[in-house]
């Protein structure tokens, strides 16, 4: 694996205690985790999704992202820092093959399958992009699952980002990593189905499911006095 350099210790010595105090991340299927390098997917819910997974993976992650926002003055310091892999739609081979170094140096990359993010709170059509890096790197590919991060400031819900009253602070979020696929199974069909099926594990994991039909009543109302049917 590759090592981490002083500014990166830097920034997840700050960052992960901040990002704690906002949300309560629980994880499963760590054990699924492949040694070596290998290619990451999740599902696509809000604009934190990438710092809230990192929080749940003991291992720095390498996101492939937009090169628009990649170099953003604000962001572009930061981004290079983490080691973060700029993409041009037009013109992808150079993130393919920096992926695919990465992936055989030992590191975890990064890949949105969805290619943008849900508007609706469910997952959308999965983007042709992964399996050519999965296929070029010869890498085992990793779906993972981010639930509860829908109805987050940083979700679409309510038809807009961010302007809106946070739910409740340390939000609680779950992530489930799945068992990982060889490049030549991990077809958008085959990662569609994983995903899914992470997500139902998740849901089924959710607190509110165990307590009692009146008690959750009760705290809606609590949350919202003046709610009518």
């Amino acid at each position: 694996m590759a090592s981490i350099s002083r500014t990166e210790r830097l920034l997840y010595f700050i960052g992960r205690p901040l990002v704690r105090c906002f949300y309560q991340v629980k994880t499963f299927g760590l054990e699924n985790l492949p040694g070596g390098g290998f290619l990451l997917l999740p599902n696509h819910i809000s604009w934190v999704d990438a710092v809230v997974l990192q929080l749940g993976c003991p291992r720095p992650i390498r996101y492939i992202i937009d090169q628009e926002y990649y170099q953003k003055p604000v962001l572009h310091p930061f981004l290079r820092a983490l080691g973060c892999i700029p993409i041009n739609s037009k013109h992808s081979y150079p993130a393919v093959r920096a992926a695919t170094a990465k992936i055989a140096q030992g590191e975890i990359v990064c890949l949105f399958p969805e290619g943008r993010l849900e508007r609706a709170g469910t997952l959308t059509r999965l983007q042709r992009g992964y399996e050519l890096i999965a296929r070029h790197a010869n890498a085992q590919v990793v779906p993972v699952w981010l639930d509860q991060l829908w109805g987050s400031i940083f979700s679409f819900q309510g038809g807009k980002f961010f302007w809106k009253w946070p739910k409740r602070i340390r939000y609680p979020v779950t992530i489930a990593f799945g068992k990982p696929l060889a490049p030549e199974a991990a077809d958008r069909a085959t990662v569609r189905e994983e995903l899914l099926k992470l997500g139902e594990y998740c849901y089924s994991r959710r607190r509110s499911l165990n307590r009692h039909l009146a008690e959750e009543c009760v705290r809606g109302l609590k949350r919202r006095p003046f709610a009518t049917a």
